[in-house]
């Protein structure tokens, strides 16, 4: 009768969808086939199996999780049992939960038993088996299962290996391992391969050989057996990397126990003696109490000194050494196995109660948030105080849950104290988010760059041994390792998006950087210039060690936000005012003074804390777009200059605009401007637009959008204006509407000038370089005039005299009617015909006008 497989079994989870062939079945695919003889073996047994088609694939190469599944099922046929919480305490970060229980449950057991500890906490299940971790595995399970410890008995022997390529293995553990097979008879070849594969075929013939070494633990040809066949599966994927991860499987060497005892012989109190693996028998037998314990009831205890501490309740595989028996901790009674589980760091250790002896917590010293968690070297110790006495010793890698820090140490949390492990004595898996415990410094170039916060959970790239790096946009950060943690929680940093628009801004203090949530991040530091990604309505977006951060744009100064020797489209316009806002709130204001008939907004943005202000408009004509260049350009100077109290051409530009403020609408018909620049497609009345204008160039389009000249909507002398074909109906221009004011852009500019104090008015159009005014009255015609001519002899222009009889609704002459204020219609450029200014003349039109605002201001501050 074939020995049960253990209760693990019992509801079917060997069952992998594939039925194996019968006892009696042969494998079709192996004869042959170098490891013909050790699949035979095996297969016999049950301790492997074939696919659903009878045929074995020895030349296949074995995943990982096929190891741990092999693996996992042939030593619970030597007498282990599964750890109780191994669908709930996941040993491997990437095996999820709902994925797969008998991988959860098997991999749980060879974690507990020393036999396969993966890469820092990660299995890697697809990834195909190396035969240098291949030789780890084998090892140890020799050592732990077998009790037969293959690299202490090379060792002994002073055997030395033959195989020519042992110095291509990653690191001594595996070249060690490599040895033991060696020297066993396990493996018997001159080149090893280390990071070559492992073929199915292959594995077999390791088994065997070790199964044969193994002797009396294991009749191979003769012990009864029973289960399911190997999984099936064939995955693949990328190998390991990292330093603590390509020791995969081989971090562990037989020497660990050695180690943390002489590291724990320093803690020792002069006269007391230190209890390790050689004078602690393990079957030490610890006197009962005096009266009977009920275990179930202790909550909490003290550990005798000397205590070994197992991984699992099956008592095989020690992994520390209890140090101090004056410190309580919670423990947990497993009545069906009489063993107490005691809990320290968020880890668990096993001991036998004869160890416990039942102790009241003490107050709570502790912190009791857990900040995130480190992992522990394969020799560590927990201490009671920083360079204190020590609570255990410990020889295996451990993940503990961190608490706070304090000097160079980590502090877990131990019952209501705090225990405390060196620095030194852990590191961080970069697979996983890292999280600050404080606040720390980070550089780039060798030089400080800014910091991050505590709190802050941030992705890492790798690890150098001291310093922690983050590589972006070809940039690369680093920041010490002293104050971080590992951590499950999600980074908050949302992707960073390409800058449409990009532009170049410079902190001008030590600039708090936060998560969209709210959250702080980290700082950077004062002179820093970053690239601008977006805005939201209320702060700037920058990459902050690759991920989007979000901050306070007045800490910061631009160089450059216009480029105006290009188009600039209403949507740019609009996006850079509200930069310029963001930037500048003490000298800048933003309004929506209304929207075009298509619903884009119509902006006005001040610059300037003068209480006398001037209006400056552009782009009342849709071809004439250049216009809006200029306008931006004069806001991307001026504002540049007054931040940083410096002179532009001769005027000192704060003290000009803190005294009379400018007054910007650079886009007035912002449908028209759209057609024009990007075609029918890009407005919704492009039917309107097409059967309005009777040809397909809409580049010479003046009008807004539903063929109204908005320089002809204004109700200066507006029903004086004989309509004519074709300019009676709509049409791409000189229509002037059913009445005064009937379009929402010329609504807009008139409720915005009657609203507010203007002194002056400069209206752009693109074409003549000259100079129109409006006739007021003669009181005020010289000083109209003289306006007119202060901008006339910055920028080279005719002025055309106003002629009162020529019928006329222009905004410049409405304003002046209104307002008896000054106005003046500027054209920027030579005649261009029926279609934009070319860029060509843009550098001579930038020349001409690139004052005309501060001209403007000048003299109205003296009105």
């Amino acid at each position: 009768m074939k020995r049960k497989w253990g209760t693990l079994f019992l509801a079917g989870m060997l069952c992998f969808g594939l039925s194996g062939p019968p006892a009696n079945a042969a494998l079709v695919d192996i004869a042959g086939n170098t490891h013909e003889s050790a699949i035979k073996q095996l297969y016999e047994q049950d301790i492997i199996g074939g696919y659903s088609d009878g045929t074995y694939k020895p030349d296949a190469n074995i995943t990982r999780s096929q190891v741990v599944r092999l693996l996992g099922r042939f030593i619970i046929r030597e007498g282990y049992e599964i750890p109780e919480d191994a669908l709930t305490d996941r040993r491997f970060e990437d095996i999820p939960s709902e994925s797969d229980e008998e991988l959860l449950q098997l991999s749980a057991l060879l974690y507990e038993e020393g036999v396969f500890q993966g890469a820092s906490g990660y299995l890697d299940p697809n990834n195909q088996m190396q035969r240098q971790h291949m030789a780890v595995v084998i090892v140890r399970m020799m050592h732990d299962v077998f009790e037969k410890d293959l690299v202490a008995e090379y060792k002994d022997a002073g055997f030395k290996t033959s195989i020519t390529d042992i110095h291509k293995a990653l690191d001594d553990e595996k070249r060690e391992a490599i040895t033991a097979l060696e020297y066993a008879g396990i493996t018997i070849v001159k080149q090893f391969n280390p990071s070559n594969t492992v073929t199915r075929g292959q594995f077999a013939s390791f088994l065997v050989r070790a199964l044969e070494t193994a002797g009396e633990k294991n009749e191979l040809n003769t012990s009864e057996s029973g289960g399911e066949p190997i999984d099936q599966a064939g995955e693949s994927s990328n190998d390991i990397v990292d330093r603590h991860e390509v020791s995969a499987e081989g971090q562990e060497g037989t020497g660990e126990t050695k180690q943390l005892e002489q590291q724990a012989a320093a803690d020792t109190v002069p006269g007391e003696e230190l209890l390790t693996s050689e004078n602690l028998e393990s079957d030490t037998e610890f006197t009962e109490t005096a009266q009977p314990v009920d275990f179930s009831k202790v909550k909490s205890a003290a550990i005798t000194r000397g205590t070994p501490l197992y991984s699992s309740r099956n008592m095989k595989n020690q992994i520390g050494i209890w140090q101090n028996e004056t410190f309580t901790v919670p423990v947990t009674y497993l009545a069906d196995k009489h063993l107490v589980v005691v809990s320290a760091g968020g880890e668990k250790y096993y001991v036998t109660p004869a160890a416990v002896v039942p102790a009241a917590l003490e107050e709570s010293t502790s912190e009791s948030e857990i900040v995130g968690a480190v992992r522990t070297e394969n020799a560590y110790q927990l201490l009671d105080a920083p360079n204190g006495k020590a609570i255990l010793s410990g020889n295996r890698m451990t993940k503990l849950q961190v608490v706070g820090m304090t000097d160079n140490y980590y502090k877990v949390k131990l019952g209501q104290k705090d225990g405390y492990i060196a620095l030194s004595q852990t590191y961080i898996n970069t697979r996983k988010n890292i999280k600050l415990a404080e606040a720390t410094t980070f550089s780039a170039g060798g030089k400080a760059a800014g910091e991050l916060a505590a709190g802050a959970v941030i992705k890492a790239s790798g690890f150098d041994g001291s310093h922690y790096n983050i590589a972006v946009s070809g940039k690369t950060f680093t920041f010490p390792r002293q104050a971080v943690v590992e951590t499950d929680e999600a980074t908050g940093m949302a992707a960073v998006i390409p800058a449409k628009y990009p532009e170049t801004i410079t902190a001008q203090t030590d600039t708090t950087v936060k998560l969209s949530s709210g959250k702080v991040i980290g700082k950077i530091k004062a002179n820093t210039t970053v690239e601008l990604k977006n805005i939201t309505a209320s702060v700037g977006i920058i990459e902050f060690l690759g991920g989007a951060g979000y901050v306070n744009l007045s800490d910061f100064t631009h160089a450059d936000v216009v480029n105006p020797t290009k188009n600039v489209t209403h949507h740019e316009m609009e996006y850079q005012l509200k930069v310029f806002n963001l930037l500048y709130p003490e000298f800048t204001e933003l309004k929506t003074i209304g929207k075009s008939v298509e619903g884009r907004p119509i902006y006005a943005l001040r610059i300037g804390n003068g209480k006398k202000e001037i209006l400056m408009d552009a782009s009342m004509h849709a071809r004439e777009h250049m216009t809006t260049n200029v306008l931006m350009e004069m806001i991307d100077q001026y504002s540049y200059h007054y931040v940083r109290g410096s002179k532009f051409g001769s005027y000192q530009v704060k003290s000009v605009l803190d005294q009379a403020s400018i007054w910007f609408v650079p886009m007035m018909n912002p449908d028209g401007v759209t057609l024009v620049q990007s075609g029918l497609n890009a407005v919704a009345n492009k039917d309107l637009v097409r059967k309005i204008n009777g040809s397909s160039n809409v580049a010479r389009w003046k009008a807004n959008i539903r063929g109204v000249d908005l320089n002809r909507n204004f109700d200066a002398t507006w029903s004086s204006i004989i309509l004519t074909p074709p300019y009676n109906v709509p049409a791409f221009k000189n229509y002037k509407g059913i009445a005064p004011f009937s379009e929402p852009e010329a609504k807009a500019l008139r409720d915005f000038v009657l609203a507010r104090p203007f002194k002056s008015y400069i209206t752009y159009h693109s074409s003549g370089q000259i100079i129109y005014w409006g006739y007021d009255s003669m009181s005020n015609h010289t000083r109209n005039y003289n306006v007119v001519k202060s901008v006339a002899n910055v920028t080279g222009y005719s002025i055309i005299p106003p002629n009162p009889k020529k019928p006329t609704a222009a905004s410049e002459s409405w304003f002046t009617k209104v307002k008896k204020m000054p106005a003046m219609t500027v054209e920027i450029a030579k005649y261009s015909g029926e279609g934009p200014v070319s860029f060509s003349q843009w550098e001579d039109v930038w020349r001409r006008n690139q004052t005309v605002g501060l001209v403007g201001a000048a003299e109205a501050s003296k009105r």
